[in-house]
């Protein structure tokens, strides 16, 4: 018994043992059970104060998808309330226009894994919603948090960048001009539909460095080496090129381009426009080819004037010398040959002043068909057996306002020179026509007044001009030709008659076509008024004994004028410049003719000098002369329109006809 008490005690004992390192064993856990609850507090309010501080929506959903925690900008977002604790993810679902946070939030838990999207309020703010599955210490699914980050102004940016990209697009596609669009270095990747409206290439080819092949053929290496030089330099630019038309040909435009820049400044972007000037540059080419040839025409009418003298004074004194020499046949000879290189001279000088439009035109009425079948048989025999020579006369033709003999001359001018384009033989047309031009007209027909014009065409079938030689076509002594075959004086003859007469030529060439020149000339409506020559005279009686003045600044041709009336039997007197004929007149001097020069020294001009005589003397007659033609010095406004004008070069019998026509009629 007392052996069985004893070993219940020490039972006791070792189970008393057990039960105080157990206890100790529990007070140690609990102590560490503490510790733990203490650093999870001590968590969870740090991840409050983390949450508390954050600006960005985040909830916390438990397995059960019931709202564990959130932030205060989740209460802001979803009108949530302390008592909202526990409600289900549905019931704030529906925040959101795109209600997908439910079937969002059950994905990421079955799948485990991250789910995003973009959203909208129904107040249209957006926000980008990321789901997530999150663990426990122990790598347990907890649940789901739920973020929101907030992207409406990056959304009204990617919106304002859209529909200011459709606005792009819109003007890109609608206005009349090429627009694109380059990489840094130079490849396209945008070029508007009128690129290929205007190039006739299909859709897509000016992609990458496909806009090449549009450029013309000529100009490519240069054009390249151009754009290779504005990539290089990084800076706006502006380039004249020619562009494939699809109408056929080439057409010319300017670029404009400029570069876009990142705040680092470097080029992320090309951007530029296209411009078609070919209408432009054509008429450019025009105006300075029109003031071109004026001012040649200025220097050409002044030399013209200048050798009128010269030409007087030569063209006299070998007519004085006719007489003197009646009995020296040698002397005769040598005095003929001297007279028909003046004559010639004369001639090449009339070709200045009608290229100039200076010569002395008699305009009229004028039948255009019946001036070219009137030249037919002189054109026939002319041009030769083995050049055709059609004609295309419009049946109720105009009447055109022109000088008759230089109409012919214009017309023998351009067949001859059909002629020598067709050595084989060939087809030469000659055609009439109405025309009309309207404010609108392009050039050469942008120098015209608008109205109505008559037009005679005249068309071979020969070897064409280059674009060089019509550039020339007019000007001057400009020819193709041998120096024996042209002086180069044909087609600027032309073109001085057709500008005099208020008219102009329009040249149409291709080098193997042909060439084809069209006369414009105006048509005759009203009365004409126009510088006449004067009328000739009889020749019965042209001597004389009436006074004469001669006032001329060059002593050579004032010396054969007086030489001439001398010989006439008028008495002569003569001066050299305005004052002295002055002081003749205020010194009580009879004059009956005042005959001079329109152009002199100092400050009273010929018209001048003859208004202030005429108040002394009113019963004095006027003859005027000059290098210059009527119609220039009508225009300058230094004569009158009844006035008598003899013009230089002229011959004894010219003046002796000019004075008795004055002095044989009477004052007023």
């Amino acid at each position: 018994m007392n052996e069985e008490l004893q070993s219940t005690n020490e039972e006791l004992e070792t189970s008393k043992e057990e039960l105080q390192s157990l206890n100790e064993e529990l007070t140690t856990v609990n102590a560490q059970l503490e510790e733990k609850v203490a650093d999870l507090e001590r968590t969870n309010n740090d991840l409050d104060n983390l949450l508390a501080s954050t600006h960005i929506a985040t909830l916390f959903f438990d397995r059960e998808l019931r709202i564990k925690r959130y932030t205060p900008a989740s209460t802001r977002l979803f009108n949530l309330i302390p008592s909202d604790f526990n409600r289900p993810v549905a019931d704030i679902a529906n925040k959101f226009s795109d209600a997908h946070l439910l079937s969002d939030a059950q994905q990421a838990l079955d799948t485990l894994t991250p789910i995003e999207r973009k959203v909208r309020t129904a107040e249209g703010e957006w926000y980008i919603q990321r789901v997530l599955p999150y663990r426990t210490h122990e790598d347990r699914i907890e649940g789901v948090v739920v973020i929101y980050t907030e992207i409406t102004e990056l959304k009204r940016g990617e919106e304002a960048l859209r529909e200011s990209e459709e606005r792009f697009r819109t003007l890109a596609e609608t206005v009349p001009d090429i627009i694109f669009a380059h990489r840094p270095d130079g490849f396209s990747d945008y070029t508007n539909p009128r690129f290929y409206e205007l190039t006739g290439l299909p859709p897509g080819a000016a992609d990458g460095f496909g806009w090449t092949q549009s450029l013309h053929p000529e100009d490519w290496e240069r054009d390249q080496s151009r754009w290779r030089q504005v990539l290089a330099a990084e800076q706006s630019y502006e380039i004249k090129y020619r562009l494939q038309s699809a109408a056929g040909g080439y057409r010319w435009h300017l670029i404009r381009g400029r570069p876009i820049s990142d705040a680092s400044g470097r080029v992320i972007k090309w951007f530029g426009v296209s411009s078609d000037i070919d209408d432009l540059v054509h008429a450019q080419e025009a105006l300075a080819q029109a003031q071109k040839m004026e001012a040649v025409g200025q220097l050409t009418g002044g030399i013209a004037h200048d050798f009128n003298n010269l030409l007087t004074v030569i063209g006299g004194n070998l007519q004085l010398l006719e007489a003197r020499l009646q009995d020296d046949p040698a002397g005769q000879k040598l005095r003929d040959a001297a007279a028909r290189a003046a004559e010639r001279g004369a001639e090449r000088v009339y070709g200045l002043l009608a290229f100039a439009r200076r010569q002395v035109l008699q305009p009229q009425a004028v039948d255009l068909n019946e001036i070219v079948a009137g030249m037919l048989p002189v054109l026939r025999q002319t041009l030769g057996e083995p050049i055709e020579i059609v004609l295309a006369p419009c049946v109720d033709l105009w009447a055109a306002l022109a000088d008759p003999g230089q109409v012919e001359a214009a017309l023998l001018n351009l067949a001859l020179n059909a002629r020598d384009a067709m050595p084989e033989g060939g087809r030469l047309v000659l055609e009439t026509a109405n025309g009309t031009l309207g404010q609108n007209a392009t050039a050469p027909e942008a120098e015209l007044t608008p109205g109505d014009y008559v037009l005679l065409s005249v068309s071979d079938t020969g070897e064409g001009m280059s674009e060089e030689t019509k550039r020339h076509a007019f000007e001057p002594f400009f020819t193709t030709k041998t120096t024996e075959r042209g002086s180069g004086l044909g087609l600027s003859m032309v073109y001085g008659f057709a500008r005099q007469s208020g008219g102009q030529v329009k040249v149409q060439s291709e080098r193997g076509k042909g060439t084809t020149v069209k006369l414009y000339l105006p048509r005759a409506k009203d009365a004409l008024a126009a510088a006449v020559a004067q009328d000739p005279l009889p020749l019965e009686d042209l001597r004389g004994r009436e006074a004469i003045l001669v006032v001329e600044d060059d002593a050579d041709v004032r010396a054969l004028a007086v030489t001439y009336l001398s010989e006439l039997g008028y008495r002569v007197l003569e001066a050299a410049e305005a004052q002295a004929a002055q002081a003749l007149f205020e010194g009580g001097e009879a004059i009956d003719l005042l005959f001079v020069d329109l152009v002199l020294p100092g400050t009273l001009d010929g018209h001048a000098l003859a208004m202030e005589a005429n108040k002394r003397q009113p019963a004095l007659q006027v003859l005027y002369t000059s290098g210059y033609p009527r119609t220039t010095i009508l225009r300058a406004g230094k004569l009158d329109k009844g006035a008598r004008l003899l013009m230089k070069p002229y011959r004894r019998e010219d003046l002796a006809r000019a004075v008795r026509g004055i002095l044989d009629v009477p004052p007023g």
